[in-house]
This record gives C-alpha cells, sequence and structure tokens, in this order.
C-alpha cells in the first residue's frame, strides 16, 4: 500500500506576515507535509507536536542540506553554528556546555553559583517625603529615563 501523493501547498509571500494561521489549519488537516516557500524552496514542514518529536529523535533525518555551505562571514553562516542548528555529534557536546547553567541552584538565583547582577547597576529609592510603605522607584544607570516603580 502507497501513500496517497498530496501536492505541495506553494505558501505565498503573506506567509510571513501570520505563519500561526497557516500551521494550526496545517496541524489540523496533515502534521507533516510538503510546501513551497515563498522564493520557491520546497520543504517539509512539521506542525504536529508528536511528528516533531519524531523527526527530532530520527537519526536518517539531517538539518544539514547536503553539498549546501554558507557564504562565510554571512548572518547564515553563523545560525548554521547554533546549537538548534546542528546534528549529533555536535548537538550532544553543545547541549552538555549549555546544560551547566540552567542547574537547579543556578536558574533559582540561590545556592552556590548563582548570577549575581552587577554591583550599582540600579538605583532604587524612596519619593522624598515619605515614609514606610513609600512608593519605590528603580532606575537603570545606563539610561536615567528608564525608570519604573516597584
Amino acid at each position: 500500500m502507497s501513500a496517497p501523493h498530496i501536492a505541495a501547498e506553494r505558501l505565498g509571500a503573506d506567509y510571513f506576515q501570520d505563519p500561526y494561521s497557516v500551521h494550526a489549519r496545517l496541524r489540523a488537516q496533515r502534521p507533516v507535509t510538503r510546501v513551497i516557500m515563498p522564493g520557491g524552496t520546497p520543504v517539509w514542514m512539521i506542525t504536529g507536536y508528536t511528528e516533531a518529536r519524531a523527526a527530532l529523535a530520527d537519526p536518517r533525518l539531517s538539518k544539514r542540506w547536503p553539498g549546501w555551505h554558507p557564504e562565510p562571514d554571512s548572518i547564515i553562516a553563523t545560525m548554521d553554528l547554533h546549537m538548534l542548528n546542528t546534528d549529533p555529534p555536535d548537538h550532544g557536546r553543545l547541549r552538555r556546555l549549555v546544560n551547566k547553567a540552567f542547574t537547579a541552584a543556578r536558574s533559582s538565583g540561590s545556592g552556590r553559583g548563582s548570577p549575581r547582577s552587577p554591583r550599582g547597576y540600579s538605583t532604587t529609592w524612596r519619593t522624598k517625603g515619605t515614609k514606610g510603605s513609600s512608593p519605590r522607584w528603580t532606575c537603570s544607570r545606563r539610561s536615567r529615563s528608564r525608570c519604573r516603580s516597584r
């Protein structure tokens, strides 16, 4: 038994104006489908959670395009090095490095190694002439115009 042939949907330039409605429609109709992106690039679009998890775990699939290399020093070349755009084993190596920064103790702000803000980064004071539960204001030293009530 073979899968029925479904023509690739051509996404127009308006796709980038509201991709969420397109994703919602495709997720309801067919969570894995072939589409042609604005500009003419054919891609597989995966909009279902279960299908995306299966695709990310499948070693037969890759985020690399065979034979394609981004132009050196371009933004695409920089993004190509991002952890989310890498395949194993590089992805696992980068993920292990990043996970060290997101332990429970570091994320909660308590315990040894918790991130600290630089001394004097912001200034807090009470409104002049008030006592007790007076409004407090905080201003960043970088921009005195960005003050907020706390």
